[in-house]
């Protein structure tokens, strides 16, 4: 429970409360007044008695009591005030309402009374409208009396109108008579705001608005979106009601309906921050940055908390050209996101909560708050009980802001210095004029979740392309680990109850799918662990399964002495040195290890220096552009209590967020042949995260390779190559918050596990598919123009699947060979929810399978009639791809926490394909950032060699093409990280063939 503390009492005296019916001063008894006497009235009929009958619900005794005596003094405020209670009780609001305004507004004793009385009538009937017009009138009439403006915002906040409530929240801070939960009401405006105990029950559909922005946070977008419907139907003209449908249907990324909402907004909807917030993001996806500049700068001089405004404000200036503008906005969205992460520590009172207090103060100055920052010195001075040594400091600088208080903000100074009125406005006319030309059948929207929509305006031409229906092959993937020899389980060191759960415990184990022997079959390695973190030889050992020609598989670790014994987490298989051998390295939580291959069926280990902490995935490829590999450790928790904080009984909270974050590390290798952390100038060691996942590749096509990489509950990072001055290196900056990937549509962080990188509508830019944590839609971020993404997760039909499950490792591929990418996902959650009493949330988890086409991606449901795999819930993890037996169609490996891996060959009679190994010369041997172009007639696909491969693993390093109908491709260009290019011309498909930079001869495998 948040605790309630008053910062300072006013000065002034007044009223402090506006009492209810039950608080009215009234006294207990009355005495006979003299006319009473003289007309011989029964005395013995006192107002107490009065008060009893009406309290008993006897309202005829009362009534017949009260007419008596209000036939002697029909002004006398406290029968009148008993009357209205009597009317009230009995059903009647207007002659209770009635009688209230009998009572003279300036009755030194009972005016505020009875018009707060009335207003709470109001609103416990529903009326919400004409309360808030009693409460106006009584600021009105009775000034800035605390009560009034706190029952304003209440009243506001349980509608959802937060905004205008905060207005009334800032007048208490003035006044000196704030609560900590009101202050922190005031952190985000943009999400909603509930408090138990002044929540108000009046059944009025108007709260159902605060519910619906409720469930759209909580991302049951399909209920927020009823909700808000059936709202803007009974209520046309209620600005923030249509403000709030326009920000439903652009998390739905709906253009038709957002088309459709245009047409019909009601006068004022200018004055909502929210619309223009949902303009902007609509402009933005729609290609227009600088209409989409102007409409959030309007959104945030309107609401200056809204921490997406700012990230899509910023994503929209870089889209412009104006870096030195997106980089100042990024900078202050960055500031409320910690404000946010601050007031969330305060109110679960969490160790760090005095701590966080004093930085929130601090920093809600630097942003031009000063009012909320004294009132937070104030609660944390009474926090440490140092109210009293304080409260003359703070005093008198209360008294310096009422003294130079301005008006209002600086618009300026809110968008950092951006002018609105330099951007254009949107064209509304020609938006509300779509309307009449778009896709808008009510059934074609309710379908938008199950079916795949069509590509929006800006996709790949090939989306008209005759490519073979998905329904032509059913896929099937059907389990043979056991019968090929593979036996291998993750063992996590869990006890014999799965519920009981450390957060060590839940990452699971890594895979890499490589050939290390050059016999041309992909052998595979899995990471073990079994016993406990940070001891180096403490768990069983790792496993190398060599590929005996596609039909058996034998574990020959101990001979290849790659049987590390730490707890294990990921791994990468790549050429460390450039001799044609992969070798592998391997992540602990403890110290890394390298395992060079030395050609002969053997390795040889080192540590990693300065490891020793908690890796979760490896990522290797060239960043700093000399061609030779840069190892990527991602890391994820850097605080030993991650170790041992029990994650099981009621009201456990296992966040990562409450452990401190580590500092991913890139690794180069000096002339020595040591790995050393690259210092560069970009502060990679300064921004620490809970890594998961990462991807290097050339996603801009522009200077060398990139590195995205996905973070559990923060932003992800996304670090984009550049020139280095005077030389021929590069640097990286993370540019996540510019380029649209650093979080999902909401804009909210969420819990990011796995990545799957590809060509996902056919446009020639690479794309990302990201799993995210229950109710927490998986991204698919697709890139717009060279590096810059849009998640187009819920247009393409794969965010109301996946918001039902706790996605880890994901993999694209063309299994049906019908020329576009699927998608397989491992689900299952990270701890029991039964254990935090959430019973009805499922703790094991059936994977998915999403087939492609070219309106995006459908849930196929059919995948479980190939095997009993795809409908058998577990605790999924760590998911690789690679084609074991060499017959041309991409085959799985997945792992799991509570079940054995499952090797998944692909039994699909699917189209035609063609398979690319590529091995550089002037680039470095793996050729990491390669960019490979298939060509046929109207028909063209793009695939990269990508370091990394996703969540925890690497992935068979073949550059794998479905081509559907075609048996002859036209033509292959090879683009290389060294500038070279190459191409190939007329090369049939159905083969494997080997490719050497500035080779001509394309090798048949």
């Amino acid at each position: 429970m948040l605790a309630s503390v008053g910062c300072e009492r006013p000065a002034n005296p007044g009223p402090q409360s506006v009492p209810s019916s039950t608080e009215a001063e009234i006294p207990a008894t009355i005495p006979p007044s003299q006319a009473d006497v003289e007309s011989g009235v029964d005395s013995n009929v006192s107002v107490d008695e009065i008060k009893q009958w009406i309290d008993a619900g006897e309202f005829d005794e009362a009534e017949q009591g009260l007419r008596r005596r209000l036939a002697l003094d029909p002004t006398d405020p406290p029968l009148l005030f008993l009357a209205a209670r009597c009317s009230h009780g009995r059903g009647a609001l207007d002659d209770a309402l009635e009688y209230l305004t009998l009572i003279p507004a300036d009755h030194p004793q009972a005016g505020l009374a009875a018009q707060g009385q009335a207003a709470d009538w109001l609103m416990q009937a529903g009326k919400l409208p004409e309360a808030e017009a009693r409460f106006e009138e009584m600021i009105q009439r009775y000034g800035n009396l605390p009560p009034l403006h706190r029952r304003m915002a209440s009243l506001l906040n349980s509608q959802g109108r937060r905004v205008e409530a905060a207005e009334h929240v800032r007048q208490l801070i003035r006044l000196g008579d704030v609560t900590e939960k009101e202050l922190l009401s005031l952190t985000t405006l943009s999400v909603p705001f509930h408090d138990e105990q002044i929540d108000l029950v009046s059944g009025s559909p108007l709260h159902q608005l605060a519910r619906a922005k409720r469930m759209l946070v909580q991302d049951d977008v399909s209920q927020a979106r009823q909700i808000a419907e059936q709202l803007y139907a009974d209520f046309p003209q209620s600005t923030a009601i249509a403000a709030f449908v326009g920000r439903v249907y652009n998390v739905m990324q709906a253009e038709d309906l957002l088309a459709n909402w245009v047409a019909t907004l009601p006068a004022g909807i200018e004055a909502e921050p929210e619309y223009w917030a949902a303009m902007g993001q609509w402009m933005l996806r729609r290609g227009q940055p600088k209409v989409a500049v102007r409409c959030l700068s309007e959104a945030v001089v309107r609401d200056p908390t809204d921490r997406v405004a700012y990230l899509r404000l910023a994503e929209a200036l870089a889209a412009t050209g104006d870096a030195a503008a997106a980089e100042r906005v990024a900078a202050r969205q960055q500031v409320l996101q910690q404000c946010w992460q601050w007031a969330i520590n305060i109110g679960f009172e969490r160790d760090t909560r005095r701590e966080d207090m004093q930085q929130l103060a601090a920093t809600l100055s630097e942003v031009n708050r000063p009012w909320e920052a004294v009132a937070w010195e104030f609660i944390a001075a009474h926090d440490r009980n140092e109210l009293d040594q304080k409260l003359p400091e703070l005093r008198e600088r209360r008294e310096e802001l009422a003294a130079s208080d301005s008006a209002a903000d600086d618009p300026l100074f809110l968008t950092c210095g951006v002018d609105p009125s330099q951007y254009p406005l949107p064209d509304l006319t020609s938006l509300a004029a779509e309307a009449s030309t778009a896709e808008s059948t009510a059934a074609t929207v309710s379908n938008r979740f199950q079916l795949a929509p069509a590509l929006s305006a800006n996709s790949s031409a090939n989306a008209s392309l005759g490519t073979p229906s998905t329904s032509a092959a059913s896929i099937k993937l059907v389990d043979v680990a056991k019968e090929r020899g593979i036996d291998f389980q993750y063992l996590n060191n869990q006890s014999a109850n799965d519920a009981h759960i450390v957060m060590y415990q839940t990452a699971g184990g890594g895979i890499a799918a490589f050939d290390f022997d050059l016999d041309g079959w992909t052998d595979l390695y899995f990471c073990q662990a079994g016993g406990l973190p940070n001891v180096a030889d403490g768990s069983q050992p790792n496993r190398l399964y060599r590929n005996l020609a596609g039909q058996q598989f034998t574990n020959v670790a101990d001979h290849a002495r790659t049987d590390d014994r730490g707890y294990g987490q990921g791994v990468a298989a790549a050429d460390l040195n450039q001799d044609g051998f992969l070798d592998l390295v391997v992540a602990n939580i403890g110290d890394n290890r390298i395992y060079i291959n030395n050609g002969d069926g053997t390795f040889t280990e080192s540590t990693v220096a300065g490891s020793g902490g908690w890796t979760t995935s490896i990522a290797v490829g060239d960043l700093d552009g000399d061609a030779l590999p840069e190892i990527v450790e991602i890391n994820y928790i850097d605080d030993p209590a991650a170790l041992t904080a029990q994650c099981w009984g009621q009201g456990f909270d296992c966040t990562p967020r409450i452990f401190r974050q580590a500092n991913d590390r890139i690794l180069r290798r000096d002339a020595n042949g040591n790995w050393r952390p690259w210092e560069m100038d970009n502060r990679f060691a300064e921004t620490p995260n809970y890594g998961f996942a990462g991807v290097i590749a050339n996603f801009d096509h522009s200077a060398g390779n990139d590195l995205f990489v996905v973070n559990d509950t923060k932003e992800n990072h996304f670090w984009v190559s550049r020139q280095g001055d005077g030389s021929s290196t590069f640097g990286i900056t993370n540019q996540a918050a510019l380029r649209g990937c650093a979080s999902g549509a909401s804009g909210e962080e969420q819990g990011c596990m796995g990545i799957a990188a590809g060509d996902f509508n056919r446009d020639g830019l690479l794309d990302l598919h990201v799993t995210n944590y229950w109710q927490q839609p998986a991204n698919l971020f697709l890139q717009r123009s060279g590096g810059f993404f849009t998640d187009y997760a819920a247009q393409y039909g794969v965010a109301e699947p996946s918001r039902a499950t706790v996605g880890f490792g994901t993999q694209a591929s063309d299994f049906d060979r019908d020329g576009w990418l699927d998608l397989a996902v491992l689900n299952g959650h990270v701890f029991d929810p039964v254990e935090n009493n959430t019973p009805e949330i499922p703790f094991r988890m059936p994977p998915q399978l999403f087939r492609g086409h070219h309106g995006g991606f459908a849930l196929d449901v059919t995948a479980t009639e190939a095997d009993s795999f795809w409908s058998t819930p577990t605790l999924g993890r760590t998911l690789a791809k690679l084609d074991f037996n060499r017959d041309g169609r991409p085959d799985l490996v997945a792992n799991h926490l509570d079940a054995s891996v499952a090797l998944l060959e692909n039994r699909t009679e699917g189209g035609h394909w063609l398979r690319l190994d590529l091995v550089g010369v002037t680039s470095e041997r793996d050729a990491v950032g390669a960019h490979v172009t298939v060509r046929h007639a109207d028909d063209v696909w793009h695939s990269w060699v990508i370091g990394g491969d996703g969540y925890l693993c690497t992935n068979e390093s073949t550059v794998d093409f479905g081509v559907a109908a075609h048996s002859q491709v036209a033509e292959i260009k090879i683009e290389w990280p060294s500038g070279a290019r190459q191409i190939f011309t007329g090369v049939d498909t159905n083969q494997s063939y080997l490719v050497v930079e500035h080779d001509d001869r394309l090798v048949p495998r």
